[in-house]
């Protein structure tokens, strides 16, 4: 019967996949993306997947260096700081056109986070207190800050600029072109958008005034396809109709291996697995029931689910994005029944008696193999565990939604999350975490975990003019979120993709867990 059940659905599968044999051509990238886009707006968007679109259409000032977790040149060539860290000056490269013609300039700079500031929207609240933009000449830009901000570059590769001239064209009154932007866009970088269909598929192709030129072999024509199953992606890859599989089984990884006409590519990341519980609502806002599902999870068995693919977590953060002084405390909670359960009596559940709400996305077999253990062992505690899957979108809305509403026990009561460093610093972990101002659906803190004392020294580091200051505050703060567990340390993810073996230039980017460079791809 399970025989006849998943070749049945595979069948189903393969035909909701589409006529096969569609290969793509040579100048051609088909790339399968796991979670959709509900906008293309870089200024509005806040998801890791978002960007791994984006990146390509649109460029920020500095960004992450391939190979490495440092900031370097993309739109600006260099920077420098004043002795008061008040005021940053950014140098410009020259030559850059946008996909319109506008050309890149200081008044573009200048424009783009006015519109920023002003929509309060994507990662805007990262920003510090800004006291003013200066246009200083076409190739200068001037940050005044209201207060010293050692990380600023950093934070600065969280905003890829837009063309100005094309928000002015589709403003509708005071919006800034928001409505206009869900679906078009217009940036420096070296593919362009030929369609967008907002949780569809996006078309691209090259920019041909693209400033880093096209004298080596590069895709021309890159299509991100919604296929939110890695299941389908599987099947896609396999016959042709998908170049790169960005969704890849755990499972299937040995098999896509073994496939004459496909590779895989695996590699080290700073991507961390965390399975969040409710910190103000149910029975988790004790934390000695956190406590207890620590002590109930079953490390060994996820690490069997994952086929060896994880390696043990280092706790709010990864050591690789701390710096090389920073000190990761251990985390206390090994497989230990009989010590959730005296902690479950201590809590007022001695014989379990609640339920956990669990959620996780569409199409991502980890998380739901995480519910899966989770729902194992708390059963043995007297926990019923239910599994509920659906949209990524759909779930940050209900999670962010008890803020308002309210309820106890609330609609979620834990879900799954991977965090990659949306910048190359402990802030990236910590206060989009950790910290009480991340607790909207732009932070990740939409489980309401809040400490005031983790808040302080969280300001404090980002404060820090050194590093080892920095870690100090970070250390403390991270003994304490242990200690209060918000969630299971799952583990450090391997970053897996797995693409047609014409695909040349693929490589894993250790701060940016399943980011697609196009530029760098050719056949």
């Amino acid at each position: 019967m399970l025989r006849a059940l998943a070749i049945a659905a595979i069948v189903t599968l393969a035909a909701a996949a589409g006529p096969a044999g569609a290969q793509t051509g040579k100048d051609t990238l088909a790339i399968g993306l796991y979670i959709p886009l509900a906008s293309v707006d870089p200024h509005v968007v806040v998801t890791r997947p978002d960007f791994d679109v984006l990146k390509n259409v649109f460029e920020p000032l500095v960004d992450l260096v391939r190979d490495t977790v440092e900031i370097g040149p993309v739109l600006a060539t260099k920077w420098a700081v004043s002795d008061d860290g008040r005021t940053w000056t950014f140098t410009l490269r020259r030559g850059v056109v946008f996909h319109d013609g506008t050309p890149f300039n200081a008044a573009a700079v200048k424009q783009n986070f006015d519109r920023i500031v002003a929509l309060k929207k994507g990662y805007s609240w990262t920003l510090p207190p800004i006291e003013g933009i200066e246009a200083v000449d076409e190739g200068t830009v001037r940050f005044v800050l209201k207060r010293p901000e050692p990380i600023l570059p950093k934070l600065l590769s969280l905003f890829p600029l837009v063309s100005p001239t094309a928000i002015k064209a589709n403003q509708q009154g005071s919006d800034w072109a928001t409505a206009w932007s869900v679906a078009n866009g217009v940036g420096t970088g070296p593919y362009k958008f030929d369609s967008v269909k907002v949780r569809g598929d996006i078309v691209t192709s090259k920019h041909e005034k693209y400033w880093g030129g096209w004298n080596r072999p590069h895709a021309t024509r890159v299509i991100f396809r919604a296929v939110p199953e890695a299941a389908t992606q599987r099947i896609l890859l396999e016959r042709g109709d998908l170049d790169i599989a960005q969704s890849v089984n755990p499972s299937h990884v040995a098999e896509l291996e073994r496939n004459p006409t496909l590779k895989v590519v695996k590699g080290v990341t700073a991507t961390q697995m965390y399975l969040r519980f409710h910190s103000q609502a149910g029975a988790t806002k004790d934390k000695r029931v956190r406590q207890a599902l620590n002590y109930a999870w079953d490390a060994e068995a996820f690490e069997k689910f994952m086929g060896g693919l994880i390696r043990p977590s280092d706790g709010p953060a990864p050591r690789e994005i701390m710096g090389a002084g920073y000190k990761a405390p251990a985390i206390p909670y090994r497989y230990d029944l009989d010590r959730a359960k005296a902690l479950l009596a201590e809590a007022g559940f001695p014989n379990g008696g609640f339920a956990i709400e669990y959620y996780y996305n569409t199409g991502d077999e980890e998380k739901r193999l995480m519910g899966v253990v989770l729902q194992s062992q708390a059963a043995k505690l007297g926990v019923k565990v239910n599994l509920h899957v659906t949209a990524w979108p759909t779930l940050v809305s209900k999670a962010v939604a008890w803020k308002e509403k309210r309820q106890d026990p609330p609609e979620i009561t834990a879900y799954a999350q991977y965090i990659s460093p949306r910048y190359p610093d402990g802030a990236a972990f910590f206060k989009f975490m950790y910290h009480s101002s991340a607790q909207s659906g732009n932070g990740r803190n939409f489980m309401f975990y809040g400490n005031p004392e983790v808040d302080r020294l969280v300001d404090e580091a980002i404060a820090a003019t050194s590093e080892a200051h920095a870690n100090g505050y970070y250390e403390k703060a991270a003994r304490l979120i242990i200690d209060d567990a918000p969630d299971i340390f799952v583990g450090k993810m391997m970053d897996v993709a797995a693409m047609r073996k014409d695909v040349q230039g693929y490589y894993i980017m250790p701060a940016n867990f399943r980011a697609i460079r196009a530029y760098e791809l050719h056949k």
